[in-house]
């Protein structure tokens, strides 16, 4: 997948912690809007996107920036 987020278990250079103080889940999909249905309602009763309108900035050096032309490297991926 393009763009995500360096975080590993063992190795790499961030970890979760890094993670979730660059921004966390609510970062990483504001990068991802491209990809999701922002008009779907969510449990706070507003869409995801008016949702993700609040997120934070993502810290670049651990999420990050969703660039389409970016190839996916052999063996990336993520699954949540």
């Amino acid at each position: 997948m393009p763009g995500g987020f360096g975080v590993t278990e063992r190795s790499g250079k961030h970890f979760q912690a890094d993670f979730d103080e660059a921004g966390g889940i609510p970062s990483l999909m504001k990068e991802l809007l491209p990809l999701l249905a922002t008009d779907e309602m969510t449990v706070t009763g507003a869409s995801l996107g008016e949702n993700l309108k609040f997120a934070p900035a993502g810290d670049p050096t651990v999420i990050y920036p969703f660039i389409l032309k970016w190839p996916t490297p052999q063996g990336c991926g993520l699954k949540l």
